[in-house]
């Protein structure tokens, strides 16, 4: 289910979107939970305070969240298919 009004901007390209949906929940996204840049592929965090609401995951936590096979097939069709711009 997708969740309108939620705004993210990626720190990685700055793509910036305006709703979200989950993989394995239709909750509205908490802090900590994993986000995938539509337009990079770049894996981020949420963080309500943060500029963009996204920050970029500690180098522990990015191997520990590419050990999730849905995230690494997301992340992996995402940059075969290019950005939007």
């Amino acid at each position: 289910m997708s969740r309108r009004g939620i705004f993210t901007r990626c720190p990685a390209c700055g793509y910036g979107c305006d709703s979200v949906s989950g993989l394995t929940s239709s909750d509205r996204p908490a802090d900590g939970d994993v986000s995938v840049c539509l337009n990079c592929g770049a894996v981020s965090v949420f963080a309500a305070a943060a500029a963009g609401g996204l920050v970029p995951p500690a180098p522990a936590d990015l191997a520990e969240i590419l050990a999730d096979e849905q995230v690494r097939h997301a992340v992996g069709h995402i940059r075969a298919r290019g950005t939007f711009r």
